[in-house]
This record gives structure tokens, sequence and C-alpha cells, in this order.
């Protein structure tokens, strides 16, 4: 018989009711023509919301994937998530709150540079020098790529500082 993470289940639960609460909260936004393909402004949320609960959906799979036959089992292979007792979770969603209760004060950019520096140093064991400069560099690419897709591609705008006029 196989068995499937406690953690599968409750990132399962937490993308549902996440993308859910997304996808209600954004089914009374107008439709205009000139956004999100004619939907209006709600449709970019609406598919970020589908693809969390699809996210939540592929988590279940990869442990039915995987094989799991005996509880406890997946414990014993190097996760990062167990590594340290199970902290690494919640952890990142502090880490994502703290981002997003900042985000008006820094901006975007700034914001969300420091949650994927912070969040990959979390993931990543041990602390090595070289690894700082990986990290730098794969935060601020992935900060630019966000800001192109968003802002100059989608004309979306982002959230900027209250410090930058």
């Amino acid at each position: 018989m196989q068995y499937i993470k406690r953690d599968s289940w409750l990132t399962l639960i937490l993308c549902s009711v996440l993308g859910g609460m997304i996808l209600v909260n954004t089914m009374g936004y107008p439709s205009n023509q000139g956004q999100g393909f004619g939907q209006g402004p709600g449709f970019y949320p609406q598919v970020l919301a589908w693809f969390l609960i699809l996210l939540g959906v592929l988590v279940v799979f990869q442990d039915i994937r995987v094989g799991i036959s005996e509880p406890g089992e997946h414990l014993a292979a190097k996760d990062p998530g167990q590594a340290g007792g199970g902290w690494l979770v919640p952890a990142v969603i502090v880490v994502c709150l703290i981002s997003i209760a900042t985000m008006e004060l820094c901006g975007f950019l700034l914001s969300g540079f420091l949650l994927t520096l912070v969040t990959v140093r979390l993931i990543r064991d041990g602390a090595q020098v070289d690894n700082w400069f990986v990290d730098l560099g794969f935060s601020a690419c992935i900060i630019a790529l966000v800001f192109l897709l968003f802002q100059l591609f989608l004309g979306i705008q982002l959230p900027q500082s209250m410090f930058l006029l």
C-alpha cells in the first residue's frame, strides 16, 4: 500500500484553499476589452490561482509516483523540508508573509529580490561563500524576468516603493 506524506496533503489543502479564495474574490471583477485577453483585471490572478491548485495536486501525484510504501520511509531520504525537523516550510511561509507585508514600503523589486534570495538560502544546505554569488545572481535574474514579463510585456504595474517617485 502506498502512503502520501502529510506535508503533501497539507500543501494540497493550502494551495486549494488559497486558489479558491483568489478565484472567489476575483469573480466580481469587471471585464475589459484591453486587459487579460478580454477577461478583465481578474484574468491573471485567476490563472495564477488555477496554477496554485494544480501545484497542490502535482505535489500529491509526486508522492504517488515515487511510491512510498511505508509510513515514515520518506524521512530516511534527503528531504530539505524534513532535514531540519520540518522547519523549512513554515520558515518559507513566514518569509513570504514578511515580503507581502513590506512590499508597499520597499516595492516589488527589493521585496521580491529579498524573498527569492532568502528562500534560496533557506533551501540550500550549508552556507558556502561561493553559493552566495550564485544565489545573488539567481535572485536578480528571477526578479528581472518577472519585471520584464509583467511590467513591460503584459503592462501590469508592479508595486513600487513608497520612497521612490
